[in-house]
């Protein structure tokens, strides 16, 4: 698990943004959002990680200001 995370931080590291995009109620369309919790309970929250449900819409200034700031 641990080369997962590795691998993740090393494609990560410039100008980017990982977003997790689903739904709670419906279990099998909510894997994206435990993928990005799982990477940002590992690699803490100061990691470009963004969890916008079933909304990214409402989070397009959020991801470029995000990916503006790695």
């Amino acid at each position: 698990m641990e080369k997962i995370f590795s691998d993740i931080r090393c494609v990560v590291k410039d100008h980017c943004c990982i977003v997790g995009m689903g739904n709670y109620l419906k279990s099998d369309d909510a894997v994206g959002l435990y993928i990005v919790e799982s990477i940002r309970k590992t690699l803490g929250k100061d990691f470009p990680v963004l969890n916008v449900e079933d909304v990214i819409e409402a989070y397009v200034f959020k991801i470029a200001e995000m990916v503006r700031q790695a």
